[in-house]
């Protein structure tokens, strides 16, 4: 299959990127994980060994049709696939606190963090890869040169934190820039504000 330029898809293929990112988030048999842009499912399966259950959301209906194909010849019986959009998808459909995982597109990067920030109270946390300057951009102190409204935002309701630089060179095809994963825990003791403002 050919990757769709439109939807910003960059398949990841390192396998030991793919270790990391599943240990960091340290799933339990009892817990679900919601994988926001399974493509082929390389997160996805791998996924599928450590936790309950895993509702993998895709925007792509090729793309979900090769997953459930993959999941079908595996015997894979805790995946659900989703064809759907993330920022248009309704979270009150999680059964609970839920660990969300994905390698996000810069071009919803912002309107993502919007979006985990809104439904926070059903995250436990996340676990994100984002472009790299997106990702510097949230992960700023004040006063440095990266920080702007959406540190200042992440930074009021959660608590985020770096865990490693990915290369450009472990995705297919290449993008022109390199990434970064990192932690997000939202706060239990937010003050209220006018949230939409």
């Amino acid at each position: 299959m050919i990757p769709k330029k439109s939807l910003g898809q960059h398949f990841l293929k390192d396998k030991n990127i793919i270790r990391k990112i599943i240990k960091e988030a340290d799933l339990r048999k009892d817990e679900i994980a919601l994988e926001i842009g399974a493509g082929k499912g390389e997160l996805t399966i791998p996924l599928s060994k450590e936790a309950g259950h895993v509702i993998a959301i895709e925007k792509d209906k090729e793309l979900c049709n090769i997953l459930e194909e993959k999941i079908k010849e595996e015997g894979i019986r805790n995946i659900t696939v989703i064809n759907e959009d993330i920022l248009k998808w309704d979270f009150s459909n999680l059964p609970k606190k839920t660990t969300v995982l994905g390698n996000i597109p810069y071009n919803i990067s912002s309107p993502l963090i919007e979006r985990l920030i809104e439904n926070r109270s059903l995250i436990k946390k996340a676990i994100i890869m984002f472009q790299l300057e997106f990702a510097e951009r949230l992960i700023a102190s004040a006063g440095s040169k990266k920080y702007g409204a959406i540190s200042v935002i992440v930074r009021y309701f959660a608590d985020i934190k770096k865990l490693f630089y990915v290369s450009k060179n472990v995705f297919y095809p290449r993008p022109k820039v390199d990434s970064m994963v990192v932690m997000i825990r939202f706060k239990e003791d937010v003050e209220e504000i006018d949230e939409e403002l």
